[in-house]
């Protein structure tokens, strides 16, 4: 997906009353932008720091209060060398800021409220009207944070979403589910049978053999299904709204090191490494990793939106 640039959005807390009306009734969403995502740092919310994840929940304004899903990505400082259950790192410690997942040696996030170095995110197209209502939605507590959204390329129209704090009742996910991660290793339990040091001896480089560590992991979303086999290989993608929705458009997402390096995403995943974090949520999917041979620390962050996937690596490699 082409860059558009970034959708701008300013906060403040509210006693329930937005500012600035658009105009009441107003259609959800921002136009143009029904695939694009509004990332916010923990750090970006201060009246929320301290509460729940799971009582964190968002609200539009369309001629009335509108729940819609919003999503909450813990993150802290990952002890990398845990994540790779020490293979090939000793004297080698590292640490950086990562997402947490309980189901990997990343770990829970020691700090379980919203803080931060945590990440909320919801979508463009479920923000609604900039006026609010003097009348909170129920099963909310105290005043909202209300979010003001605006486009650079529409200057002078704004949109809104509202913040609330849930009595317990509410479902972040407001009832949705824009993308679904299955992931599925063939070996069974991760923590209990993942393979950390990949393929054994010698031959853990030759770019003839299988990957290691085998998955049947999948990515399903409305507009596209994907197939991941193995940390670093994704090798299928099929589009469930095209005009063949059976064919299988990708041989693979390739990775090469540079000419005659003979190192390339197969060798990657035949070498050590580990998994930082595997989530699905209702608004986007992360799958995390690290290893790639020689770049014991080298990392790929691999988001699933509704439409799209954005892929960040971090090179971590000797001189």
């Amino acid at each position: 997906m082409r860059s558009r640039g970034p959708i701008l959005a300013t906060f403040c807390a509210v006693a329930l009353s937005l500012a600035a009306p658009a105009g009441a009734g107003a259609a959800l969403g921002m136009q143009g932008r029904e695939a694009d995502p509004i990332v916010l740092n923990g750090s970006d919310l201060p009246g929320l720091s301290g509460t729940a994840p799971d009582r964190i929940v968002a609200f539009a304004f369309e001629g009335g209060w509108k729940q819609i899903p919003v999503q909450i990505d813990e993150r802290a400082l990952v002890d990398f060398a845990a994540v790779r259950q020490g293979y090939q790192t000793s004297g080698k410690p590292f640490s950086a800021e990562a997402y947490t997942d309980p189901g990997t040696f990343a770990g829970a996030d020691p700090d379980p409220s919203f803080d931060g170095d945590d990440e909320l995110v919801l979508m463009a197209r479920d923000a609604g009207d900039t006026v609010g209502d003097d009348v909170a939605p129920p099963h909310t507590e105290g005043s909202p944070t209300a979010i003001v959204i605006e486009d650079p390329l529409h200057p002078g129209e704004q949109r809104a979403v509202s913040l609330f704090v849930s009595d317990g009742t509410l479902d972040p996910a407001a009832g949705k589910s824009y993308v679904d991660y299955d992931f599925s290793l063939d070996s069974g339990d991760y923590k209990t049978t993942y393979g950390f040091t990949g393929v054994t001896g010698g031959d853990k480089g030759n770019p003839s053999g299988g990957p290691a560590n085998t998955e049947d992991s999948t990515v399903t979303t409305p507009h596209y299904d994907k197939h991941l086999l193995s940390r670093w290989v994704t090798d299928g993608l099929r589009l469930p709204q095209g005009s063949d929705p059976a064919a299988d458009l990708l041989d693979g997402d390739k990775v090469q090191v540079a000419y005659g390096c003979g190192r390339s995403e197969l060798t990657f995943s035949r070498g050590g490494g580990g998994f930082i974090a595997n989530k699905s949520g209702p608004i986007r999917a992360i799958r995390s990793y690290i290893g790639a041979n020689s770049g014991t620390y080298t990392q790929q962050d691999i988001t699933y939106y509704e439409r799209f996937e954005q892929i960040r690596t971090y090179l971590r490699v000797h001189p």
